[in-house]
Formats: C-alpha cells, structure tokens, sequence
C-alpha cells in the first residue's frame, strides 16, 4: 500500500509499464532539443520582428497594460478596458519578465525554448512508459520536430500551453501506473494551468477526469477510487480557473470564460465553411455575415457602446445559429472535414515567418468553387519558390500521417484503451477548430502524433533486426549441414 492508501494497481494497460530512460539519456535529449532552438534563434536575422505576428501584439502589449494598470487588461486609444478575450497564463508569463527586465525580449524565447526543449523531454518520457526503444525514438523525433521548433520563437501561447499539458498527460500515465492520489491531484492542476493559458484545454480536463474514472471502474472494478481520483482531478483542475470565473461572473454575468465563442462561431465556422463552399472570398462572406448582425442590432433599438464583449458574443453565436439555418446540411460537415484535414496535412514550416514572408497570396481570400479549386488559385498566384518548400512540406507531412495512423493501428492491437483515449484527444482538437486549417493548430496533438509515429517506426526496426537474425540462423544452419 502506498501513502495515500490506495494500492498501487497492476495496470491492464498493455503498453503501460515503468519502463523508462536513464537520466543521462533524458539529459542528452533536452541539450539536443535546446540546441537546435538556441541555434535557429541565433540564426534569424531580425528576431523581434520574427516573434511578433498575428496576436502577439494583444499579449505583449496585454502584459505592459497589466502592470501598469493592475488589472487584467488590454490597451486602447480610449484607455485600457478589461481583457476578455484571452486567458490570462501567457499574460502573466510575460508579465514576469517584463517586470523584473527592461528588454525581456530574448530572455522569453530563451525561456521558450527551454519549455520546448522539456516537453521533447516529456514526449520521450510518455514514449518510454511504451517501451525504451520508442521513448528514445520519439525524444528525437520531438527534438527536431519543425512545429515544436518554428512555434518557441514567436510570442504566442503555444509553446506555454503544450508545455503544461504534457505536464498533465505524463501524471495521468503516472497515476495509470501506480495509482497514486497525489498523481491526480498534479493531472488536474497542469490541465487547470494549460486552461489558464487557452480556454481550449478545459474539455480535456473533465476527459482526463472521465479517462481516469474509466481506468478504476473498467481496468481495476473499483467504483469509489474512480469517483475519488476523478473528483479530484477536475477539482483540481476548475481551482486556478476560479479567479477568472468570479471576475466573469460579478462583472459581466457570466460564467463563459471567454467572449470569443461568438467569433469564432460565426466567422471561423460558419462564414468560413460558407466562403469553402462558394466562390467568395471569406472576407466577403465575413463583411455579409456582419452586416446583418448589425441590422439586427438596429432593428431591436440595441445601443452599440451599451454591449459588453459577452453579449456581443451572445449576439454572434444567435446570428451564427441562423446562418447554420440557411446553409446546405452538409456545408458545415464539409467544412470540418477540410479542416480536420488541413490539420493534419499542413506542413509547419509554412508558419515560419521566414517562409510566410515568401507567400504572396492569401488561402482565406483565394476565390473558387470548392476547396481545391481555391486551392488551385492560391498555388497558381504564388511565388514558386514558396509552392515548391510547401509541396516538399506537404509530401513530409503526407508520410508522417501515414506513419502515426500505422502506429496507431499497432496501439489498437495492442491496447484498445489508450487507443480510444488518443483518438479522443486528437478528434476533440480537430473538431474545436471547424474548418480552420494551420500547423499551430496541430500542436497540441503533436505530442500523442510524435509517440504514434516513435511505436510504429519501433515496432518496424524490431521486425528488421528479427528478420535479419532469422536470416542469419538459417544462413548458419546451412553452413552446418554443408560442413556435416
């Protein structure tokens, strides 16, 4: 019996064991790791504009805002106004630099790249409870992972967000081992962290909880130690979640943790899937779709600076619910089925803003009837050298899909449970983002993709060295029945 009292379970899992690397080999994995991220920091000749692309500004200038303001708050011409938008761990992260250094610039990717370097560690770890041979695989493979690798140099909440998940994903295999409580009670706080960082994690905080009541009922037939070890991993989890949830709630009555579920539902979903399936262009949908918002507003008399960002949201997500009305049935099932595919398919080095810079043309505004021909449009009015390094990318991507979906067939034979919990994992991320396709929305299924790809390559070098051991015993035996 360990401390807690619970008995450590001889787990069911098939691939679960306490198997894992030594510390020289976890320690040459992260230097590798970091080297390649220092390297290709020191390599990029304007790092700061590098690091700053799409929403890096809201956080960098959110955290100066912050500390000069002290409150939670992004700046405007009007004065600063509270954040809604965002969660506020990358905030903070920033903000713990920029408080105590004046230029905390390279300091943060440096940091960044230090995260990054130990969620390689941590893959490797995952892949070791596997087997050795495809924690060490997978470590490598992490290490010079493009997405991991192109995402530590930019001032986004990625590579914080991975980071803290495979936090919780390398205590949940660590309670699926021992059974321990206080491996719960760490589960549920890394994913209440990543939840703090981006709103997105807070399903897979009550899938982790169900996953873990699972095991006990189905794996060990013990109702009440899965009702415990599952409370508390979602106890665990909503407790750094409260501070926000109370702000949300006196001021804007509200428990959502975020105002952006409207935007992204009318305009990355519905108007995207909409601009997917007709030959406009999604700004001009997006321009459509927000123009009949605002009569509706009109017509219910409704005062534009009387809306706080909630109801603004709540005003979207009603108008999205209309548009759904109108569109064909499978317009939205299109939709994220192109997305789940871009996913997948898109290579990382595109969000290199070193590659981006090469892009002349835009996928959203590409016109067409259907995906592939905007497809055909994007790639036609493109610089060449940028449809060559992509089509190289997406042949690289193509494999390494191919490669996971094999890994994950040898996990089905092997273990059907973990199996399930990695498709849901991957499935939950897929669908969260609708039709809208990137490499950086891949990466939180990075991890679990990395260690599919680490067992079948494993499983492959394994059958290799036997065939070739079998090869040379009948090669032996011959020469014996010569020689007799």
């Amino acid at each position: 019996m360990n401390q807690t009292g619970i008995h450590a379970p001889v787990s069911h899992c098939a691939f679960i064991s306490s198997s894992t690397l030594s510390k020289l080999s976890f320690g040459a994995l992260f230097l590798f790791a970091l080297l390649l991220r220092i390297f290709n920091l020191f390599v990029i000749e304007v790092p700061i504009e590098h690091a700053f692309i799409e929403d890096s500004i809201i956080y960098w200038n959110g955290a100066e805002s912050w500390l000069n303001t002290g409150f939670f708050s992004r700046p405007t011409n009007l004065g600063p106004y509270v954040e809604t938008e965002r969660m506020p761990g990358y905030f903070l992260f920033l903000m713990a630099f920029r408080y105590v250094f004046a230029d905390a610039f390279w300091l943060i990717l440096i940091a960044q790249a230090l995260f990054d370097a130990g969620t390689c560690i941590m893959i490797a770890h995952l892949g070791a409870t596997f087997d050795r041979n495809v924690g060490i695989i997978a470590g490598l493979l992490a290490a010079a992972w493009p997405n991991f690798i192109v995402h530590s140099t930019l001032i986004l909440t990625d590579s914080l967000f991975v980071f803290i998940l495979c936090l919780s994903f390398v205590w949940l295999f660590r309670h699926f081992r021992t059974g321990q409580l206080y491996a719960a009670v760490l589960v549920g706080l890394f994913a209440g962290l990543a939840c703090l960082v981006r709103a997105v994690g807070l399903p897979v905080l009550f899938l982790l909880g169900a996953t873990i009541f699972v095991f006990w009922v189905w794996n060990q037939k013990n109702l009440g130690k899965g009702v415990i070890a599952g409370l508390i991993v979602v106890v665990m989890g909503v407790a750094p979640l409260l501070p926000i949830s109370i702000r949300n709630l006196v001021q804007f009555d509200t428990l959502q943790l975020t105002s952006q579920s409207g935007t992204h539902m009318l305009s990355w979903v519905v108007a995207y899937s909409k601009a997917l399936d007709t030959n406009q262009s999604f700004a001009e949908v997006s321009e459509e779709f927000n123009g009949r918002l605002e009569q509706t507003i009109r017509d219910r008399n409704i005062e534009f600076v009387a809306l706080n960002a909630f109801e603004w949201s709540d005003l979207k997500l009603e108008r999205a619910r209309i548009e759904i009305a109108s569109l064909p049935s499978f317009t939205l099932v299109r939709g994220w089925l192109r997305g789940a595919a871009l996913n997948i398919g898109v290579p990382a080095i595109i969000s290199d803003p070193r590659i981006r810079s090469m892009n002349t043309a835009s996928f959203l505004e590409a016109k067409g009837s259907g995906l592939f021909q905007k497809a055909r449009t994007f790639l036609e009015n493109n610089d060449r050298t940028f449809v060559t390094l992509l089509v190289i990318g997406i042949v690289f991507s193509g494999l390494s899909s191919l490669l996971q979906l094999a890994g994950w067939i040898v996990l089905v034979r092997r273990d059907i449970g973990l199996a399930v919990f990695m498709a849901l994992i991957v499935a939950y991320f897929l669908l969260i983002n609708g039709p809208v396709g990137g490499a950086k929305y891949r990466l939180p299924l990075e991890p679990f993709l990395i260690i599919l790809q680490a067992v079948v390559l494993s499983y492959t070098i394994r059958l290799i060295v036997g065939l070739k051991q079998r090869l040379g015993r009948n090669t032996d035996d011959s020469h014996s029945r010569q020689s007799g």
